[in-house]
């Protein structure tokens, strides 16, 4: 088991040394600098003998040269720590800077199946503290492990030679200090890792209350909210504590490292001193190699410590960078306008990999027509979209696209043949103009603008201060829910693409407005393949096709006027959901005559 843990411990800082070889010469630079630290640092000790031996002495002559050579070695220690302070700080930035955009790509290759086990919240906090976290132990405490090794080191070495006896007698206890450190840190790991899941856990909470404060408000949840928050917040300070309770612990320790061997230098020491054995001098050096010594080994418990902790830290970076991307293999085919767009051919599907979801479901799509989907709420008419667009992998039976399995398909090339607009509306930060063009990024200012037309968008963004560079705000939050539907739609119909996907796209608006955008629509989906997830009779009465989803299955099939004429589900959907829309279509007409 331990041997285990030791190769999994080996590969986590295997992965971490990945991303400092770019940056070899600024390392290298770093390395440098920190053995000319340890060599300046004993040298100035070396100058100390020789000073106060001399004036002991009574030698001015070499007085005067140990006091300028000591002087010299100083000077360029100064430039030197200076070096070394530049050097981490430059190549742990770039570390930084390349953890973050790995983990920033990497998490925008994973299947939306995996971003969905996420908090938004979660990953973030995987981007910014552990990454900081990181970076702070790789560009610091990483390498100032190699010099402190290097001086402690050289510092055994030359006080060895000044007096073996005294070494070995101030340096008695360090083994049983190592042995307590060692002991002590080891839960850090776990600890580390935990408060950062916690952390995490806080930060989710967070931004679902920023994200969701009108609801909040609305529904008076702040106490219910901030007890949740509240209660997070412990989970993470119990952890905290946890790792405060274990650094304490290892404190007593370097205590005892760094004033047990000057007792003894001083007690042993004098007492060699005066029997002739050791010069004044000598004595001299000695404490002052004695000090780099101390902080070298009074190091060694804080570095195991840090260690620990970086190890669960970086555990709980990597967990996400070892989940399974997306499938990037397949090929873009050329699509054939006389073959189905879309076939479903038999196929199940559940979330959670035992209560099915669809059951042999079969239906296809003409190329060229308009197909509506209808059915009660909860049978999976959104989840039909996500598999089509290779968001989810369907588990049975086989999904085609323009005569091709899906699972043929390169996933980027099948959906640069789709436009989606989705009731779940996602606007990202910046302009109304950088919005719309997300649907082409190399469309022109008036290809952008005859989109924004063709969604009936054109005038209320002509309206607005700063018109297509009026800012949207977070998710589109400066904007009302019919203005940011009319932008999602401009967007779809910039990209132009063959099959339009419509999930209650027009859910938003109310009736003046549905109206108006759907015969913009109407004039769009000519020519095209559209296949609608219905809400309002506007958006079936018209479709070449209706499919009735329930249970897992296609239950009826026909145009508008036929299944009225059957006593089925789709007659129980049609009275029970668009008898109200009727009822608002003839008010309308009747406040219009």
């Amino acid at each position: 088991m331990n041997t285990e843990k030791s190769k999994f411990n080996q590969s986590v800082y295997k992965r971490m040394i990945v991303f400092l070889k770019p940056y070899g010469f600024w390392i290298t630079v770093r390395l440098c600098s920190t053995v000319c630290k340890a060599i300046v640092d004993i040298m100035v000790a070396y100058f100390i003998l020789l000073l106060v031996n001399s004036a002991l002495a009574g030698n001015r002559q070499e007085l005067m040269k140990s006091i300028y050579l000591m002087l010299g070695f100083i000077i360029s220690g100064i430039f030197i720590y200076y070096l070394e302070g530049y050097a981490s700080g430059k190549f742990g930035a770039y570390v930084s800077r390349d953890m973050k955009e790995k983990l920033s790509l990497h998490i925008s290759k994973l299947p939306v199946a995996s971003m969905e086990e996420c908090h938004s919240g979660d990953l973030v906090s995987r981007l910014t503290n552990n990454v900081a976290s990181l970076e702070g132990f790789l560009k610091g405490g990483f390498l100032d492990i190699v010099f402190h090794i290097l001086r402690f080191s050289i510092s055994f070495i030359y006080m060895f030679f000044i007096n073996w006896e005294l070494l070995l007698f101030c340096l008695i206890i360090f083994p049983f200090t190592l042995v307590m450190s060692d002991k002590i840190s080891k839960p850090l790991k776990k600890y580390w890792k935990e408060m950062h899941q916690k952390q995490a856990r806080v930060n989710s909470i967070a931004q679902d209350s920023i994200s969701g404060i009108q609801m909040l408000k609305a529904y008076n949840l702040k106490e219910v909210i901030f007890e949740k928050y509240k209660a997070a917040v412990e989970e993470t300070l119990d952890y905290s504590l946890r790792i405060e309770k274990q650094n304490a612990r290892i404190s007593p320790i370097n205590v005892i490292i760094q004033i047990v061997p000057y007792v003894l230098c001083f007690l042993f020491g004098g007492y060699l001193v005066s029997a002739g054995r050791l010069t004044s001098g000598g004595w001299v050096a000695f404490v002052q190699m004695l000090t780099y010594l101390i902080q070298g080994a009074s190091s060694i418990p804080m570095y195991i410590a840090q260690y620990r902790g970086n190890l669960g830290t970086a555990e709980h970076l990597f967990e996400i960078l070892d989940k399974k991307l997306e499938r990037t293999d397949g090929e873009a085919y050329c699509i054939n306008e006389f073959t189905s767009a879309v076939e479903f051919h038999n196929v199940g599907f559940s979330y959670d990999g035992d209560t099915k979801l669809f059951k042999n479901l079969s239906f296809t799509i003409e190329h060229g027509k308009i197909t509506a989907l209808v059915g009660p709420s909860g049978v999976g008419k959104s989840t039909i979209f996500k598999l089509l667009c290779g968001f989810y992998e369907h588990e049975e039976g086989n999904i085609k696209l323009y005569g091709k399995s899906l699972k043929r398909w390169k996933l980027s090339a099948a959906r640069s043949l789709m436009s989606m607009v989705s009731q779940d509306i996602y606007l990202f930060p910046g302009t109304i103009m950088e919005n719309i063009a997300y649907g082409c990024p190399r469309a022109t200012m008036e290809e952008i603008i005859a989109s924004a037309k063709a969604a009936n968008a054109h005038d209320f963004i002509m309206e607005l201060p700063e018109g297509y560079n009026t800012t949207t705000g977070e998710r589109g939050a400066k904007l009302s829910g019919g203005q940011r539907q009319r932008i999602s739609i401009a967007r779809a119909i910039l990209k132009n693409a063959p099959i339009l996907l419509l999930d209650e796209a027009t859910s938003a608006l109310d009736m003046e407005s549905e109206r108006q955008v759907q015969e913009a629509l109407d004039i769009f989906m000519k020519g095209r393949t559209v296949f609608i997830i219905a809400h309002r009779l506007s958006t079936v009465k018209n479709a070449d096709e209706i499919l009735v989803l329930n249970q897992g299955q296609i239950v009826e099939r026909g145009k508008h006027e036929q299944l009225l004429e059957k006593e089925g589900m789709y007659k129980k959907l049609y009275f029970k959901q668009f008898t109200s829309e009727i009822e608002d279509q003839l008010r309308l007409e009747r406040e219009g005559a």
